[in-house]
């Protein structure tokens, strides 16, 4: 495992987990709320936390930035997002 994003990131919760399952991987959070992301960095368990749309997040990069994630968690998240589609297809 290379690559792990945790989409809709909050404080962080699943920070340490994501970590304890992939200890070498590079770990990015990503969430809209810059205030989340502060909670999230004091986990100390993300490489990057990066504040933006979670679709935005997968479509960016060259290519697909979905197409090099080796692990895409999202918890908690889904339930705030309405048409989950367009994440579903991005992802």
């Amino acid at each position: 495992i290379r690559l792990v994003a945790d989409l809709g990131v909050g404080t962080g919760l699943l920070g340490p987990h994501l970590r304890a399952l992939a200890p070498k991987a590079v770990i990015e959070g990503v969430d809209l709320s810059a205030k989340m992301l502060e909670q999230a960095s004091l986990k100390r368990c993300y490489d990057r936390l990066t504040c933006g749309d979670l679709v935005d997040f997968l479509r960016a990069g060259p290519g697909e930035q979905a197409a090099h994630l080796d692990i895409v968690t999202g918890a908690d998240v889904l339930p705030y997002l309405g048409d989950l589609r367009p994440l579903f297809a991005a992802a």
